[in-house]
């Protein structure tokens, strides 16, 4: 397996804990946190593979290959039989490809964006990869349409099971955590993201206070690291904001809006009633570049399931502490009016499950199945 960002890592998690079923598996490679805590070694550290946009790979490109060759190289000499790429597409398809002549079974769990840009890359998918595990429907649609083998797994974060077996919140059942006043500030779980977006909402956070006595905000930290960063970026400043170490989960229940910078978290705020302002700024060359190359309408997963612009979405210029708080307003205002697309949003997050989708990967060569014996 690998994960090279801290969303992948938590369905990476999700995926080990479902494989510790069978008995006559050992997993290696490279993840996080979340999968350290479900029993995984990685083989390198984590941080290593943190990079953002399309700038900052170019500039760190050496390393980068060099370390994809060294945990390609590991694979192969240790005869592994199935790889795992999860998300981090542009990292994981090189090593797709490293593995492909080793005769090596090759599955993404988590579909590259292929339907929204760099739709060149359809041809890599069908070479080198022998199944596509897709978060949402509408992806797994567009690699029928494309006869590529993919399996509509459904989103790990929300359920393992399908939908048929999975017990489905109601709105009204988060309702009850909502804090009228809290907002949830999520600015990205990499570094370059913290630099990039934590300025503007900083600037953000000062003015909507100005405006609003009561309101408070609390920050979700991916790291150690990364809490320290926010802190020392917020400084001596008065404002009613605690920074948390994870936390995300419970952080969003408890708000009624988020500001959120694209990305998972997006959906996630969405499944825990945090409507999201959807944001994202880069630098002038990452956004010069990306602006050609994306063919679709909406950057939020929110919005792109819905196939509407459902939640604000403020990006680059737009992106800034009066649009941000103009948008937040409004947010909380209307709150009550968004519940429907909670529904919406929270049953096309459901597919055939991971033990199905287990299924479609092993075929014949399903491991054994022994509940008493965990080997992890």
């Amino acid at each position: 397996m690998l994960a090279g960002e801290h969303s992948g890592d938590k369905i990476g998690a999700k995926l080990i804990n479902q494989l510790k079923e069978y008995s006559n598996l050992e997993i290696v490679g490279v993840g996080g946190p979340a999968m350290k805590k479900a029993g995984f070694k990685s083989i390198i550290p984590f941080d290593e593979l943190q990079v953002m946009g399309l700038v900052e790979p170019l500039l760190k490109l050496r390393r980068l290959l060099k370390l994809r060759k060294k945990i390609s190289d590991f694979f192969i000499e240790n005869e592994i039989d199935y790889f795992f790429g999860i998300d981090f597409p542009d990292f994981n398809m090189g090593i797709h490809k490293n593995l492909r002549s080793a005769k090596i079974k090759n599955v993404q769990f988590v579909s590259p964006s292929v339907w929204a840009w760099r739709k060149s890359r359809i041809k890599d998918i069908r070479r080198n990869i022998d199944l596509v595990a897709c978060l949402f429907a509408f992806e797994s649609r567009f690699f029928d349409e494309n006869r590529i083998p993919n399996v509509h797994m459904g989103h790990p974060l929300v359920s393992t099971q399908p939908i048929w077996e999975a017990n489905i919140p109601e709105y009204s059942e988060l309702s009850s955590s909502k804090k009228d006043n809290l907002i949830a500030l999520v600015p990205g779980s990499r570094i370059s993201e913290i630099k990039q977006m934590m300025p503007t909402y900083i600037n953000f956070m000062k003015d909507f206070y100005a405006e609003h006595s009561k309101a408070t905000f609390v920050i979700p930290a991916a790291s150690e690291k990364i809490k320290t960063m926010i802190i020392a970026m917020i400084g001596n400043r008065k404002l009613p904001v605690s920074v948390r170490l994870g936390k995300m989960k419970e952080l969003l229940l408890s708000s009624k809006v988020s500001v959120v910078t694209s990305g998972t978290a997006t959906l996630e705020s969405v499944l825990y009633g945090a409507w999201p302002v959807i944001c994202y700024k880069t630098n002038f060359i990452n956004y010069q570049i990306l602006s050609r190359m994306i063919t679709v309408d909406h950057i939020g997963l929110p919005n792109l399931m819905t196939n509407k612009k459902v939640f604000p979405e403020l990006i680059q210029k737009d992106c800034n502490p009066f649009t941000i708080s103009k948008a937040v307003s409004s947010l909380l205002e209307n709150h009550s009016n968004f519940e429907d697309y909670y529904n919406e949003i929270l049953y096309s997050t459901y597919g055939k499950g991971l033990p199905e989708t287990f299924r479609e990967i092993f075929g014949n060569d399903m491991p054994l199945i022994d509940l008493e014996t965990l080997y992890f």
